[in-house]
């Protein structure tokens, strides 16, 4: 089995996006963040430097992709990264199964190939799973690894019963509490975007975010208008295909709630979410959390993934963690 390594022209990104959509699909483990419509978008408006994206073909199978970048630190330092770096949750090459060995030895004889256009690799987020933590590193680089951030995720029964008997008693009985307070006062409901209406619900996404992020006298994550253009061109690929959902809980005609996830391979990721902070006394934001994990098991997931960061929030659900780790490699000094 061989593969051949080609480096691509940014033109061609949108060309291979239909077989990189296809091979991200055909691979269980990869997520999200590793399709297309995530990563051509933040290169798009959140990279700089020179591309980077190598792709591994068996003929006229596509088997792998890596999609890096290199740029100049503050110091002036070389350093090749992935696409996605910093905003993106979990980071990692993609092979198809059956392929990973050959795709790992590939990608780093690209590597060593380039080698005079970087300082150093710093990949980051790294998922548990990732080829890149179970495959043996040739000699002529220099690989230090480590713990870099830590995630959380629910593993998921097989029916809403299950689902609710699992919760923390207090939790069970503060979603209960906030059910029927809302009920009481006008009552709720739930809407999900699809692809007419998904740029509105970005909208009121970022309203609600930020609004509760002023009232504590903070930024939020989504602070500036490049973060908004990207998630707003993200998002048309993403619902396209499946891989987004936004969730607005409705009260008295008005969002008070809203949760962006994406989805891919029985497993659901929930990236962020947002609430009127003057309804903060119906705990709007928790009780959407729930159905969104909910109806994650009406769909057959098997894992609810709140991603990275270990926030007061999401201990109260008693998730199972799991660490990212960061890859930093240096070339040896040749002989």
């Amino acid at each position: 089995m061989k593969v051949a390594a080609e480096e691509i022209k940014e033109s061609d990104l949108e060309k291979i996006s239909p077989a990189w959509t296809e091979l991200c699909h055909r691979c269980s483990l990869t997520t999200p963040f590793q399709f297309p419509h995530w990563i051509i978008p933040w290169w798009k408006n959140l990279g700089g430097g020179s591309l980077k994206v190598v792709i591994l073909n068996d003929g006229y199978l596509l088997a792998g992709i890596a999609p890096f970048f290199i740029y100049k630190n503050e110091s002036g330092k070389r350093k090749l990264c992935f696409i996605g770096t910093g905003i993106t949750d979990y980071l990692d090459i993609i092979a198809l199964p059956g392929y990973e060995k050959v795709v790992f030895n590939s990608v780093m004889q690209y590597l060593d190939d380039i080698s005079s256009e970087w300082d150093e690799c710093d990949l980051q987020d790294i998922p548990e799973n990732s080829i890149l933590l179970h495959c043996e590193f040739p000699d002529l680089f220099k690989v230090q690894r480590s713990d870099y951030n830590v995630c959380s995720h629910l593993e998921l029964p097989s029916d809403l019963e299950s689902l609710r008997t699992s919760l923390p008693k207090k939790l069970r009985k503060n979603l209960s509490r906030a059910a029927r307070m809302l009920s009481r006062s006008g009552g709720y409901h739930l809407e999900i975007a699809d692809e007419n209406n998904v740029e509105s619900f970005l909208q009121r996404l970022f309203g609600l975010h930020q609004a509760r992020w002023s009232s504590k006298n903070q930024k939020g994550v989504l602070h500036s208008d490049t973060l908004k253009k990207f998630h707003t061109q993200a998002a048309s690929g993403l619902v396209r295909y499946g891989l987004l959902r936004i969730y607005e809980m409705k009260f008295c005609q008005k969002t008070i709630a809203t949760y962006y996830t994406l989805a891919h391979s029985n497993r659901v990721y929930a990236y962020l979410g947002g609430f009127d902070p003057s309804m903060e006394q119906y705990s709007p934001g928790t009780l959407l959390l729930y159905h969104v994990i909910e109806d994650s098991v009406k769909r057959d997931a098997v894992r609810f993934d709140f991603l990275r960061g270990d926030e007061t929030y999401k201990r109260y659900w008693r998730p199972v963690y799991s660490v990212n780790s960061r890859i930093q490699i240096r070339k040896r000094e040749k002989r």
